[in-house]
């Protein structure tokens, strides 16, 4: 007869280590390796101290999401085949470049029309087209008045990628006196209240999208 007392050993010894599988696996799956929000506290603050004195030096708490920034493109496995050396110099370079455009970034972008705007564009496209049918306006004739932007190929040459490039200037010279600049964000806020604090989290990842950005072109 098999031993049962054997057989119930096996059965939680194999349960607590699918456990501690599944607790990995989720911790590897829902990774989180800086909370974006206290990134742009920690930015915006770094900005308004270095206008103060030109020679603040940048806080560990700043210092130390950079680190790990960069970390999480150093061990990415898209770059496992790379030599060492390699890695380590864009490592170099990265953590150089991500300083240099913190110390630069502008905390009154995101309080900017041309920021709302790109916002909506990228990510609320009907709600755009919503105020300017509105207006009786054409948003489809906008669309196609708008610059194409150019971009580099991994060889450094250009193409065009079919990115439009869209500005509060662009809105002004077509929208003419159908756009007010007092009245424009408030018009979406009213007709959806939700927005609010869907763009208040977009404010709050925008050093996150800023830094990482600088990051991804050295890698």
């Amino acid at each position: 007869m098999e031993d049962l007392t054997n057989t119930e050993d096996t059965i939680i010894e194999e349960s607590e280590v699918n456990e501690t599988l599944t607790k990995k696996f989720k911790k590897k799956e829902s990774r989180n390796y800086m909370d974006p929000s206290e990134l742009h506290k920690l930015l915006k603050e770094h900005v308004i101290k270095r206008s103060i004195n030109p020679n603040h030096r940048m806080g560990d708490a700043l210092g130390k999401m950079i680190i790990k920034l960069v970390d999480e493109y150093y061990n990415s496995g898209k770059y496992r085949s790379y030599l060492n050396g390699w890695k380590y110099e864009m490592k170099s370079q990265a953590y150089e470049h991500i300083c240099r455009y913190a110390h630069a970034y502008n905390i009154h972008y995101t309080e900017s029309i041309d920021f709302f705007l790109k916002w909506l564009f990228r990510d609320k496209d009907h709600l755009l087209d919503e105020w300017f049918n509105s207006n009786k306006i054409s948003y489809k004739d906008f669309k196609e008045s708008l610059p194409i932007k150019l971009v580099k190929t991994p060889n450094g040459k250009d193409k065009t990628k079919m990115a439009k490039i869209i500005s509060e200037s662009a809105l002004i010279d077509f929208a003419k006196d159908a756009y007010d600049p007092t009245t424009f964000k408030d018009y979406f806020f009213s007709k959806r209240p939700e927005l609010v604090g869907e763009f208040k989290n977009q404010v709050e990842r925008n050093s996150f999208n800023y830094l990482t950005q600088f990051g991804f072109e050295i890698f």
